[in-house]
């Protein structure tokens, strides 16, 4: 009877966030989980995006621009048929493109992001996956995945 019990309660645990836990475990991963359960919550997600844009927002202006975080932003090239074409710098984060990601502009897509990585649909996300994320995002994606670029005019 303790046998089965034992074999019960081993399952109950392997099946909690805490036990999910990745050894040996990383201090980007220690950080971005304060309460140290071996899983990131929502709310720690988005706890760590805003101390990222606060580290980032070196002037303390409460935006980003292309100096202060120059990975958020892309070339675009903007063809006229009135002259040469444009060269400026984007951000997808921007909402209302004027050349500052705005703090609630980076923490809106935090869900979104969440969700993508959250591959077991557990609602936490383990040290694997965002180790696959941290990955995907350092892959070098090529001069169409990282450039905006309009089409020349026909």
């Amino acid at each position: 009877m303790m046998r089965i019990i034992a074999v019960a309660l081993a399952a109950a645990l392997s099946a909690s966030p805490a036990a999910r836990i990745d050894l040996p475990v990383h201090a980007s991963f220690l950080a971005a989980d304060p309460d140290r359960d071996g899983v990131v919550s929502i709310a720690e997600f988005k706890a760590i995006r805003l101390a990222g844009f606060d580290a980032l927002d070196t002037d303390a202006s409460g935006t980003l621009d292309d100096a202060e975080a120059p990975s958020l932003f892309l070339h675009e090239t903007v063809w006229s048929p009135a002259g040469p074409p444009t060269h400026r710098r984007v951000s997808p984060l921007d909402a209302d493109r004027d050349g500052h990601v705005a703090r609630n502009d980076f923490q809106r897509g935090a869900a979104t992001r969440f969700a993508a990585i959250d591959h077991d649909r557990s609602g936490f996300l383990s040290r694997t996956e965002l180790d696959a994320a941290r990955a995907d995002v350092a892959q070098p994606h090529g001069p169409v995945g990282r450039t905006g670029m309009s089409s020349p005019p026909a």
